[in-house]
């Protein structure tokens, strides 16, 4: 196409959108920037820790076999990085069914210091006692009858 094909100010127009996109993208890094620093600044008692995202959803309480539930909840948390044991706990507080909560009321509003998750989890299995699951598994010879 020759200048006198090519319409009015297209040139200028192309010049314009690619400013206006990089000044988008140097507005993005720039606000980016600053909520970094805004977050490094904040005191350690406001930073709440962060698992990194996965696309895999946490599993529905299975009432019929909770303590086989409690085996897929680990492979969630290995599977979506949730490592700390506060997090691991908030997960599994919010899975449980209102029916259950009244079970687990006192960890649940006071959660242990130490070791939070392992506590609610060994709970739920001496709530539910051995899985069905589980207990096919076991080796015939050392089962009491």
């Amino acid at each position: 196409m020759d200048q006198k094909t090519q319409p009015a100010g297209a040139g200028a127009a192309a010049g314009t959108g690619a400013a206006a996109g990089a000044g988008a993208a140097a507005a993005a890094a720039t606000h980016a920037a600053a909520a970094a620093a805004a977050a490094a600044a904040q005191p350690d008692y406001l930073r709440v820790a962060t698992a990194p995202r996965s696309h895999v959803a946490p599993p529905r309480f299975f009432e019929e076999d909770p303590v086989i539930w409690l085996v897929q909840l680990d492979l969630f948390f290995s599977q979506a990085a949730v490592d700390d044991e506060l997090s691991r706990f908030r997960i599994a507080a919010t899975l449980l069914p209102g029916h259950l909560l009244r079970d687990f009321t006192d960890i649940l509003r006071n959660p242990p210091l130490d070791r939070p998750y392992t506590i609610l989890s060994d709970a739920i299995r001496q709530r539910f006692g051995k899985s069905p699951h589980l207990l096919l598994l076991q080796d015939p010879s050392t089962s009491k009858t």
